[in-house]
């Protein structure tokens, strides 16, 4: 028997209208470099049933905002 997931409605950027499925969080402190190559990761998966959470532990948000900004062009939704 298959059984189906009752989600939320959510609207991002994106054009969403139901709630992702899959929530996938990055932690991340002054490392831009590795948040880029993260997003490049999330931008090639086949399943595009997620959002990003990136929570970052640094003062500085200009150190994320170009991996985020890209991402968002990907079609990735993001959070952060």
């Amino acid at each position: 028997m298959r059984r189906t997931l009752s989600r939320s409605r959510f609207q991002e950027g994106g054009g969403r209208d139901e709630m992702p499925l899959i929530s996938v969080i990055t932690r991340t402190k002054d490392r831009p470099a590795l948040l880029m190559r993260a997003g490049r990761s999330l931008a090639q998966q086949t399943c595009r049933d997620f959002v990003w959470i990136v929570t970052n532990d640094s003062a500085d948000e200009t150190g994320i905002a170009p991996a985020l900004e890209t991402a968002r062009q990907a079609g990735i939704a993001v959070r952060g």
